[in-house]
């Protein structure tokens, strides 16, 4: 199952791996896409269409974990750094 994830920063993510969401500090966790979608909408000056797709998707490949980019690259998330930190920290 997928995990919907908004940072106290307004990042949102989809992790499409298992985590274990208590590990996350200051994150808030959404049933699904829609309702992530939605409460970053009231964040920005975005309406729920403009966000969709926008998302980041987080997950794991060969045991390393990666984010995508919106045209759907690879980009290894430095394993120096615990995916918690990485979720709970993300900024641009």
């Amino acid at each position: 199952m997928p995990h919907f994830i908004m940072n106290v920063l307004g990042h949102f993510f989809v992790v499409e791996s298992e985590i274990d969401t208590s590990k996350l500090d200051g994150c808030t966790c959404f049933d699904s896409l829609d309702t992530l979608l939605a409460a970053a909408a009231k964040n920005t000056e975005c309406t729920i269409e403009d966000l969709q797709g926008c998302e980041i998707r987080i997950f794991k490949v060969d045991g390393d974990w990666h984010e995508t980019t919106h045209r759907g690259e690879l980009i290894p998330i430095d394993d120096a750094q615990s995916i918690y930190d990485f979720l709970s920290n993300y900024e641009l």
